[in-house]
């Protein structure tokens, strides 16, 4: 079956999380992550790439929109994703929207699966995916409730969290969004969402 990528860059972490979906048997199957850093894009691909040599199936790549340059070669995010899977054995498709969804909205189609109201049921190794499962047990939003609480100092804890989440939140924001996020899509207004009742995962 392919394999599915959702990618969210930063140096340190730098995040990939790799997952299948069974749509037959409603199910999402999230089997490794990659988030450790300081690091680059370069590298985590080539890790990716060590980790499934053999798998012979399609990729699909999914993440953060934000097209961004690395400081390594000033050349976009996603160029370099394409540029360090030359020579695998199948070109990857990607599946990233002109634009991320708000953060509210990722919010909520993350939610949705995880309180087994969605369309499919996550299923995590969570001995491989240490990091998005600290993510859905620790992340926590901002005071006013508008966004997911970011840390910037290395030395704090916490400053890892958020990262794994975010990168799985883009690929499920994409599949599986709400009807609500669909039918903004469209170009409908709808009320404002109340996200102090938001979970930080």
């Amino acid at each position: 079956r392919p394999l599915c990528l959702a990618f969210d860059f930063n140096t340190n972490p730098m995040s990939l999380v790799v997952g299948q979906t069974y749509l037959q048997r409603n199910l999402l199957l999230v089997l490794r992550e990659f988030v450790y850093g300081p690091t680059t894009i370069d590298a985590v691909v080539q890790d990716f790439r060590a980790h499934y040599s053999s798998h012979r199936a399609d990729v699909i790549i999914y993440g953060d929109a934000t097209k961004g340059t690395t400081p390594q070669t000033a050349q976009s995010n996603w160029d370099m994703v394409m540029m360090s899977f030359r020579g695998y054995h199948v070109t990857p498709e990607r599946r990233v929207p002109p634009g991320n969804p708000r953060v509210g909205d990722r919010l909520n189609s993350v939610n949705r699966l995880l309180s087994g109201d969605g369309p499919v049921t996550i299923q995590i190794e969570q001995d491989l995916c240490p990091e998005l499962v600290r993510d859905f047990r620790e992340v926590i939003m901002t005071p006013d409730g508008r966004q997911i609480y970011k840390e910037k100092d290395p030395d704090n804890p916490y400053y890892f969290r958020t990262h794994a989440s975010d990168a799985f939140g883009y690929w499920v924001f994409r599949e599986w969004p709400t009807v609500a996020e669909v039918v903004q899509q469209m170009g409908v207004k709808r009320a404002p969402m109340d996200m102090s009742k938001a979970m930080g995962a």
